[in-house]
């Protein structure tokens, strides 16, 4: 059952999410490179309607997760799939609907709240059969959707949501997954092209790390995937929001840590995709092979994009520079 079907669907092709060529992802696997894609598509809109489909979509994959943990799944990432479920319904499709547009407002309301309603019913008979171990861990679902339904019909906006409680057992999909959802939210709240490029860096980070661990590992198929998608990341979330960035706004000093830290993420993914492409690695994987030469031609704009920027602020630099020696030559 669809959260969100009341609201226009994106018409682009589905994500390359590995389910013909890489059977052997896990469930969580596929969730986190789902949730790649619509942070890429949050990278790519301000229009608050637009996030907040985005984001209950977000919160539709995580309840659905967690739902299947009941038919003898491990029940490891319950209390984190639950935590991020009450975070994208709360801070981001409650917090959002403030910023939709009056016009549209009553409409989605209307049909949130009915899909919601039926979300509540759904999760209350799953509870019902579901034994006391596995219902307790879903009982915040069930709370975290009655409280989004009752917040949208008083447009209450939530109390700032507490930190991300990551315990030690989260494992490396885990705490990609969390900074995922994390990330999303922010950059559903943030018009700020800088921090925008900011929140996208510290995602990229992660991408590569995780890109570095299953390498290493020997899963080229996950690596290939998310290999793409980091540089995806790279170019619309990271590169496009500091192309945003006006050449006169005065924190260079950040520009350039975000630059410096882009330009960092870039060299490692270029040193890992020379090793992904050797002939011995690429010999019998030629659809992880053909992603990861696709990955090469997105570098390489990542790398113009970023050189672009770089251009922009040393220009806007110089002109600032030459304006004010024609001040004081003027004196």
């Amino acid at each position: 059952m669809a959260l969100i079907n009341w609201l226009p669907r994106d018409d682009r092709a589905p994500p390359d999410d590995g389910r013909v060529a890489g059977a052997s992802l896990t469930s969580m696997d596929r969730l986190v490179l789902r949730f790649v894609d619509r942070d890429l598509r949050l990278a790519d809109t301000l229009v608050a309607a637009d996030q907040m489909h985005i984001i209950a979509e977000m919160a539709d994959d995580l309840r659905g997760e967690a739902l299947r943990h009941v038919d003898g799944a491990s029940a490891e990432s319950l209390p984190l799939l639950t935590e991020l479920y009450d975070l994208t319904l709360q801070r981001g499709v409650v917090g959002r609907m403030r910023s939709v547009p009056a016009a549209e407002r009553a409409e989605l309301l209307r049909g949130l709240s009915e899909r919601l309603d039926k979300t509540e019913a759904e999760v209350a008979r799953v509870l019902e059969r579901s034994p006391e171990d596995l219902a307790l861990l879903l009982r915040p679902i069930h709370k975290a959707t009655r409280q989004a339904r009752e917040r949208l019909a008083g447009l209450h906006l939530p109390a700032p949501a507490p930190p991300l409680r990551l315990t030690e057992r989260a494992n490396s999909r885990q705490a990609l997954l969390a900074a995922l959802v994390l990330n999303g939210v922010r950059l559903a709240e943030e018009p700020d092209p800088l921090r925008r490029a900011d929140y996208c860096s510290d995602v990229a980070d992660q991408l590569l790390q995780a890109v570095f661990a299953a390498s290493a590992q020997g899963e080229r198929e996950q690596a290939s995937l998310l290999s793409k998608r980091l540089g995806d990341f790279m170019q619309r979330g990271v590169s496009a929001n500091l192309a945003r960035v006006p050449a006169d706004d005065p924190r260079i000093a950040d520009l350039r840590q975000v630059m410096g830290r882009a330009a960092q993420i870039l060299s490692a993914l270029d040193r890992t995709l020379e090793n992904m492409t050797a002939p011995a690695a690429t010999r019998q994987d030629t659809v992880s092979w053909q992603r990861l030469k696709e990955l090469e031609f997105t570098l390489k704009d990542v790398e113009k994009g970023l050189k672009k920027v770089q251009k922009a602020y040393k220009d806007g630099a110089k002109g600032q520079h030459k304006g004010k020696g024609k001040g004081k030559s003027a004196d």
